[in-house]
């Protein structure tokens, strides 16, 4: 609040790039449930990469006066899209080194999981384009 008990008008900027990313996240859901937020008035919300799904997610909820609701959302939206099955933790795993092995040019590697034979099977395999 301000010196005659108004709301304060704020616009916050969502940074996107991977761990910025999550940063973003975790930052936006703590001013989300807090309880000083109420004496602040969001006017705008923007983004780039998954900073821009980040305040989407915030924003929506914030139209309908639920910040905690903004909160749950992001909860939910990155548990949902981060890797947790084994196949996309390897391949997480993975990425760096094989930016570092091909520099400059752009990696693309082909996941096939089926069964082979009665048994679960993961292929991974690069692709050169």
């Amino acid at each position: 609040m301000d010196a005659r008990g108004e709301s304060k008008r704020v616009a916050i900027a969502c940074q996107g790039g991977g761990s910025h990313t999550a940063f973003t996240a975790g930052v936006l859901k703590k001013l989300l449930r807090t309880e000083e937020m109420k004496g602040y008035e969001v006017v705008g919300l923007s983004g780039t990469s998954g900073g821009a799904v980040c305040a989407l997610l915030a924003w929506h909820n914030l139209l309908r006066g639920d910040g905690s609701g903004g909160a749950e959302a992001l909860d939910a939206f990155w548990r949902d899209n981060s890797a947790t099955a084994p196949h996309e933790q390897i391949l997480n795993s993975w990425k760096k080194p094989l930016r570092a092995a091909t520099p400059g040019k752009p990696v693309f590697v082909r996941i096939v999981i089926g069964d082979l034979d009665g048994r679960s099977s993961i292929m991974v395999d690069l692709v050169d384009l």
